[in-house]
């Protein structure tokens, strides 16, 4: 479903009700049109709402901030943050590999994984986040990963141990 404004959503369902379409009943129900503002008190209210109707979430365009906020109330959700992050950085974050940058590596998608996942166990809040959230990029880590992880992200050198 999209909206805007919480009333947008709210009408989105009842129109989904009023043609016999039970969302409840579904397995996920999409919520789009937040990915801009995900990580908003506004946002955190639609997706409240919508949990509070009792449907399964997924959440497009869900960053570590929107994450932080609601990421107990959605059943899934998907960003692109991590892989545009790893892009848009100087030097590789891993240190195997021959690819040009981590947007697609295993590694990498591994430890945003760790980040996404501490959020969601509320491992860490909306408030110290330490990351870039507008363009997903991690200035240090939220949470430590298996093993020992060097790293060297925005010129800052990170060392990870369990």
């Amino acid at each position: 479903m999209q909206g805007w404004t919480l009333d947008d959503y709210k009408r989105h369902v009842d129109l989904y009700d009023n043609h016999g379409i039970e969302l409840q009943k579904l397995k996920t129900v999409g919520v789009g049109s937040v990915c801009r503002r995900q990580s908003t008190k506004e946002v955190a209210k639609i997706i409240h709402t919508l949990y509070n109707f009792k449907l399964r979430l997924h959440g497009f365009g869900f960053k570590l901030g929107g994450l932080a906020l609601v990421g107990d109330q959605l059943a899934s959700s998907d960003s692109l943050a991590w892989s545009f992050g790893a892009r848009r950085m100087q030097k590789r974050w891993c240190k195997t590999g021959n690819h040009k940058n981590c947007a697609n590596c295993i590694e990498y998608a591994l430890f945003w994984r760790e980040q996404i996942l501490a959020v969601i166990a509320k491992k860490v809040t909306n408030e110290n986040l330490l990351i870039d959230i507008e363009n997903g990029i991690i200035i240090k880590p939220l949470v430590k990963l298996s093993g020992t992880v060097n790293l060297k992200l925005l010129q800052k050198e990170i060392r990870c141990h369990c």
